[in-house]
């Protein structure tokens, strides 16, 4: 079958001639044709010997190249879902630290909004959150120190008031 092509004919008598094997390549096939040649003369006289064996062999590369092409394939979708996983891991991870820190933050100053002024803001680092805890911390502890110091001014507002109200009264008995 090979033999009726007029390249597999070709190129066998190119091995004949040249005495040694001829490979082509074309598309997806590879063809390769070896002879061995008698150096006897032929009975004709045509000067070279007669062809005692002649090989020819076809690659045929399109299912190496799909499987190749498959396995490029798979190592690409290997390669990609490693680092979706990657970037999936990194993201939960991420989102975790920073909404957590954010929620401790939230909670922090709901507690604050809500007359908790004992409880420091714990939030350590050197990002924008961290200086963000600071800042309301700083401001929860201004907020404490003038809550207790308006409690004693209104301590010694109210005894004020009522040593004034003790010396009214004494003084409306001795009137």
């Amino acid at each position: 079958d090979a033999l009726n092509q007029p390249q597999a004919r070709a190129l066998l008598d190119a091995s004949i001639r040249q005495a040694e094997p001829v490979r082509r390549l074309s598309g997806d096939t590879m063809w390769h044709a070896s002879a061995i040649v008698n150096a006897t003369p032929t009975l004709g006289g045509g000067g070279r010997g007669a062809t005692d064996y002649a090989l020819l062999i076809i690659y045929n590369f399109a299912p190496m190249r799909a499987e190749e092409r498959a396995e490029a394939v798979s190592e690409a979708l290997l390669v990609g879902g490693g680092l979706l996983l990657l970037s999936l891991a990194s993201w939960l991870f991420l989102r975790s630290a920073l909404l957590g820190r954010m929620s401790r933050l939230v909670e922090a100053s709901r507690r604050i909004g809500a007359g908790d002024l004992k409880t420091p803001v714990r939030l350590t680092g050197r990002d924008e959150i961290a200086i963000l805890g600071q800042a309301l911390d700083s401001m929860r502890g201004g907020l404490d120190e003038g809550n207790e110091r308006l409690q004693r001014v209104a301590g010694e507002l109210a005894q004020a008031h009522e040593a004034v109200d003790l010396r009214r009264q004494r003084q409306q008995r001795h009137q």
